[in-house]
């Protein structure tokens, strides 16, 4: 590129906002053409900002149309109350699965004394008894 092209090439970006009459630099250090984006932090809520773009060349700058953005009031507000319903819906989770795991302990639990008790009562089955469904029951041997 000749020299003279390259001088109306952008160099640099300044964002300027006003909640008042004054402008005031949004950004300390320069921003590069490269850059596509800013991030703006520590907007009060309830307050309306204005901003406009500054793009610097070698020779002259050009100022961007303002652009106008309203922060909600209740921002933090909002926060909470879903942090407040997170955590209790968080909670009743918790003790559903808490009472499901006790169900399924104590069902383990009563199916082994079960089967312990079936070995030491040695409790005669239909099956044993050949399917016959009769009163007599086979001796135990001796």
């Amino acid at each position: 590129m000749p020299p003279a092209e390259r001088a109306n090439l952008v160099q640099q970006y300044l964002i300027e906002y006003r909640t008042d009459k004054e402008w005031k630099p949004l950004n300390k250090a320069r921003i590069r053409p490269e850059d596509t984006h800013f991030l703006v932090k520590n907007l009060v809520g309830g307050k309306t900002y204005h901003f406009r773009i500054l793009a610097y060349s070698a020779k002259s700058y050009e100022r961007s149309e303002e652009v106008k953005f309203a922060v909600p009031a209740r921002v933090k507000h909002k926060a909470i109350t879903a942090g407040v319903v997170g955590g209790i819906l968080f909670f009743i989770v918790a003790i559903i699965l808490s009472v499901c795991a006790v169900k399924i302990c104590n069902k383990r639990k009563r199916r082994k004394q079960e089967k312990a008790y079936n070995m030491v009562a040695c409790r005669i089955t239909d099956s044993r008894n050949g399917g016959n469904a009769t009163d007599s029951q086979v001796p135990l041997k001796k």
